[in-house]
């Protein structure tokens, strides 16, 4: 019996004890989880007033600027844009966009959609390019309005080709401008989804509405004005991931998307004392701290060496966040590998346009290269080349005077 008078009382220290630590627990959970939350918070914070900073002011492609907000616009020929996704297998049957002939008897097709185009045509000479959109919009516009953006662009290039056709050269060449606009804004509005957009709209207006065949046709004025455009538009573009907006959609997410806690079936919460919010706070607080040491990479370093640089910083991420570096970190070499192509597109038909007009171009830095893009000129004709590649052959356009 003196043994139970005994392990009564230690049974119930055991419990106390068990109670207080569990409890104790608990707090330091809920410590630490409102602490990492809260420095989010703060960041989300931060990164507006950086953003905020920044300056949205640019100059049209061609012709005037004039006052407003060019977002304003283009979010209305959007919306526009997405009342007819119907005529999709129309847009589609007028590809590709060297096949000048596919543009006959769209007449019908184009005139739907020409509220459309001249509203975005008008917003592209609006001075103001600073994102206006809601968070749901600027954040994932949906797959229905991203793929209303290629239409709009397709539409644009589509009457391009027409105006071609039809003689109008430098009417085209401004229409193909303001097109290129639209998408460098967005490439230059936030998030990586949106940077992945406008370089897809970029290419559409540049690359696929100025075959080297097209150029042949064009006179010395409206030559002119897409050589003057494409140099502009050059230097408006990107070359390099804007990881500052990237961030900021992130964090936006973060806070307004419920908490949810699927991953404590396999554990993952564990670790968090089955907080959410703590694991959401300190996962995204250690992606948003290696977006910030690839930011820091500088930017004039040439791609093969640049690659190197965000593989090792990737690879070294994912030595303690592998799943959340498989998921996420690979888009972002294929993301900055999209941005430097297009902007070599913009560089190429630049060359070209300049070549066509009877001028030599000096030696410009290949984007997707260790060196300038190489020029290899016999006689009458020129040929340039990157590194980039499209449909997987050498980026490069060949052109005679």
């Amino acid at each position: 019996m003196g043994i139970f008078r005994y392990r009564k009382p230690l049974l119930s220290c055991a419990i106390i004890l068990a109670v207080l630590v569990l409890v104790s627990g608990g707090a330091i959970v809920r410590i630490r989880a409102t602490s990492s939350w809260s420095a989010l918070e703060a960041k989300a914070a931060s990164l507006e007033i950086l953003l905020q900073q920044r300056d949205y002011h640019r100059k049209a492609l061609w012709g005037e600027t004039h006052a407003g907000a060019a977002f304003d616009g283009y979010t209305r020929a959007l919306e526009l844009a997405e009342e007819m996704t119907a005529d999709a297998g129309l847009i589609a049957d007028t590809l590709p966009h060297r096949a000048d002939h596919e543009s006959a008897a769209t007449d019908a097709l184009r005139a739907r959609w020409q509220e459309a185009v001249l509203l975005l045509q008008s917003s592209a000479h609006c001075v103001d390019a600073r994102p206006t959109e809601t968070f749901s919009r600027v954040g994932v516009l949906g797959r229905q309005a991203f793929s209303a953006a290629r239409m709009l662009v397709n539409m644009m290039v589509l009457e391009v080709r027409h105006l071609r056709v039809s003689g109008k050269h430098r009417q085209a060449v401004e229409l193909s401008l303001d097109a290129a606009a639209f998408g460098a804004d967005y490439a230059r509005s936030g998030s990586l989804s949106h940077q992945m957009l406008g370089s897809c709209l970029v290419a559409i207006a540049v690359h696929e509405a100025w075959p080297d065949e097209a150029l042949q046709l064009l006179d010395c004025d409206s030559l002119g004005l897409l050589s003057d455009g494409m140099a502009h538009l050059a230097a408006l573009l990107p070359s390099s991931i804007d990881y500052l907006g990237e961030q900021r959609f992130m964090v936006r997410s973060a806070l307004a998307e419920p908490l949810e806690s699927s991953d404590a079936a396999n554990g993952s919460l564990l670790r968090y004392g089955f907080s959410s919010r703590w694991m959401v706070a300190d996962r995204l607080g250690r992606m948003l701290a290696c977006y910030e040491r690839l930011a820091a990479l500088p930017k004039d370093q040439p791609w093969p060496q640049r690659e190197i640089a965000m593989q090792d910083e990737m690879d070294g991420f994912a030595v303690s966040n592998g799943l959340l570096c498989q998921v996420i970190l690979p888009n972002l070499l294929a993301a900055e590998t999209t941005l430097r192509t297009v902007h070599a597109e913009v560089l190429l038909l630049g060359m070209a346009t300049d070549w066509r007009r009877g001028n030599v171009s000096p030696l410009v830095h290949d984007p997707m290269g260790n060196g300038p893009i190489a020029m290899d000129q016999v006689g009458y004709e020129l040929a340039v080349y990157s590194h980039a590649s499209y449909r997987g052959e050498p980026l490069h356009r060949c052109v005679t005077r």
